[in-house]
């Protein structure tokens, strides 16, 4: 049992090391060593060896698949767990230079094959956390990477081989145990001075503002450098169906305004007459406004728990609230799961990852309420991740635009629709 857990907790050191520090492979090692002996006790470690060509690999990686397979082997000689991970990566999601398909869209290069990625997940009627899947595409390359950690760990005897599959599943009931359970941490209360990490010239930016940029990037409409999707100008939702427009996937423009798109029969069509009436632009204005509100109340809910959200951290919270308003505003959503994770954990990357996650978690029913994901803990964190690491690059990259924009018709229009904005 003790041989068991020990390796189990590593896996999942090891996976959550590969997704998160990926990019950086000196980084990587030294996290790799420090999470290790943090997770693992006082314990030296033989070695940390990266596979040949791994760096590239882990730099343009998007994703890894699941499951993955993990040997463990016992040598007396050395007196040392060694632990070998092979991982499938992905590359190339839609943001990051990958091409979105439809019906009309260009066929993926030749070596590569397209792949659905989990994507947007919105509130419904009848307040469940999730409805639709909003699916990207990405290009799917076979590159692998193996990793090698070797332990000092004398009469350990070596079992089968684990898929670290299992290991996400001990590390969701741990986390799981951690959030819910009773016992658990409950989150400050009190009040503090909310801080201002988004500045305020950014909610007049419009199309050019950073939180547009990230948020889109999240979304599959906007590239990471500000540039725009095909998907930006129209696309069909394959949830309900309904017309989505601009960076946020809009989705709540009166019929009087898209009737003219609506009349049209193929997509590029749709986003010529979408585009000439300025559609997108609307759509924009229209959700930045909504989600000033829910700025506003996630400082609030912040404040009222003694916490300061980061600029990130914010920014993940409007992003979760543009896919799904009740995990992001709901009690027990965001919020009150970063305060808790606060609590437990000091990696701050890793606080909004599962804050993210385990906003989906229905503490009614004690059951994911992700039905577009699945429903599971690996598919809710993937996705989450996925978006997570769409807006961190998107703030790395794109350069702040300055000033603010002057009032204009379509402002004037986006007020005036604002009403229409029911879920």
């Amino acid at each position: 049992m003790f041989f068991s857990s020990r390796r189990d907790r590593l896996l999942a050191i090891a996976h959550q090391i590969l997704i998160q520090y990926r990019r950086n492979v000196r980084q990587l090692e030294a996290r790799c060593l420090r999470s290790l002996l943090q997770g693992l006790g006082s314990v030296a470690i033989a070695s940390v060896l990266l596979a040949p060509g791994a760096a590239r690999a882990l730099e343009s990686a998007s994703s890894i698949d699941y499951p993955v397979e993990a040997q463990a082997e016992h040598s007396a000689d050395q007196a040392a767990l060694s632990f070998d991970l092979t991982l499938d990566l992905k590359a190339d999601r839609v943001g990051t230079g990958g091409e979105k398909r439809d019906d009309d869209g260009p066929e993926p290069h030749p070596t590569a094959v397209a792949a659905p990625l989990p994507g947007r997940v919105i509130s419904t009627a009848d307040g469940s956390r999730s409805r639709d899947l909003k699916p990207t595409h990405e290009k799917q390359f076979a590159k692998n990477i193996a990793i090698s950690l070797q332990l000092p760990e004398p009469a350990i005897v070596a079992s089968a081989p684990l898929s670290l599959s299992n290991a996400l599943s001990n590390s969701a009931q741990r986390w799981g145990q951690a959030l819910t359970s009773p016992q658990a941490s409950a989150p400050r209360t009190g009040t503090v001075n909310p801080a201002k990490p988004i500045p305020e010239a950014w909610w007049h930016q419009g199309e050019k503002s950073p939180i547009a940029v990230a948020i889109g990037a999240a979304e599959g409409t906007r590239y990471v450098n500000g540039d725009k999707t095909d998907a930006y100008y129209w696309h069909s939702d394959p949830g309900n169906g309904a017309d989505n427009f601009g960076t946020f996937s809009y989705q709540h423009l009166p019929h009087s305004l898209t009737q003219a798109v609506r009349q049209q029969t193929t997509t590029a069509a749709k986003r010529e007459v979408s585009a000439q009436e300025q559609l997108p632009e609307i759509s924009d204005r229209a959700q930045i406004q909504r989600l000033r509100k829910f700025h506003d109340q996630l400082q609030q809910q912040a404040a009222a728990r003694g916490i300061v959200m980061s600029q990130l951290e914010l920014l993940n919270g409007l992003d979760l609230a543009n896919q799904s308003e009740a995990a992001a505003l709901w009690p027990e959503g965001y919020v009150d799961r970063l305060a808790q994770l606060k609590t437990l954990t000091d990696d701050a990357e890793l606080q909004i990852l599962e804050a993210r996650a385990w906003s989906y978690w229905n503490p009614e029913r004690k059951d994911w309420d992700a039905p577009g994901l699945g429903n599971t803990y690996a598919n809710v964190l993937q996705d989450q991740r996925r978006r997570y690491e769409s807006i961190r690059e998107a703030l790395e990259q794109y350069p702040p635009a300055t000033g603010a924009s002057a009032t204009t018709p379509q402002d004037v229009a986006a007020n005036q629709i604002i009403s229409f904005n029911v879920l």
